[in-house]
């Protein structure tokens, strides 16, 4: 759904996805808009040297920030956190912190009006996602490190701005738990993209 990032200072972006291996560039989730690009986002294996799981902020007046700490293995579940906090990007894998970055001078503002969010699609024409993605959290706040390992094991009720728990079983609609956000799938067989 759009108009996620435009009200908010700071965000922190969950998700759990297991990837199926396949093609560079996939995308667990952009958000963001198009034209022009401008974009967070999270790819399992990236096609620089090494191929390994990347993280972008980027787009807004040219700016990008990149980071590709290590390489992923395939058919595994990894629970991943990203947080946008006024001049830094952390970034989660499990329970370890891969990327901690400062000077980063986008925030989430930076990327409204943010018509195209996605999960598992890019926002250039790489290939879709090949795996599972479950329990997409959205958070117009930057989560503390407690919060974030709170989150690998127990449901936390403050503040999410959107929750899609990705257990709909059907259709093309994926409901947001946390309120009026939900998302359609688009590009994916609704017969074939839920697993129950």
């Amino acid at each position: 759904p759009p108009g996620l990032l435009g009200s908010v200072d700071d965000v922190t972006i969950t998700c759990w996805f297991n990837w199926g291996g396949g093609s560079d560039w996939q995308r667990v989730y952009s958000f963001g808009n198009e034209s022009p690009i401008r974009t967070i986002y999270l790819c399992p294996r990236d096609g620089w040297t090494g191929n390994n799981l990347h993280v972008t902020i980027g787009g807004p007046s040219g700016i990008w920030y990149d980071w590709n700490p290590n390489t992923i293995a395939t058919d595994t579940w990894y629970f991943s956190a990203l947080v946008l906090k006024g001049d830094s990007c952390k970034f989660y894998l499990n329970d370890e912190l891969w990327v901690n970055a400062g000077g980063v001078t986008l925030n989430p503002t930076d990327f409204a009006p943010d018509s195209a969010n996605y999960l598992g699609k890019s926002h250039w024409p790489d290939p879709t996602f090949n795996g599972m993605i479950d329990d997409v959290h959205f958070y117009p706040e930057a989560l503390t490190q407690e919060e974030i390992m709170a989150l690998l094991y127990t449901e936390p009720a403050k503040g999410m701005v959107a929750h899609w728990k990705m257990d709909d079983g059907a259709g093309t609609v994926v409901t947001d738990a946390a309120g009026g956000n939900n998302g359609t799938m688009v590009g994916l067989d609704p017969a074939a993209a839920w697993i129950t």
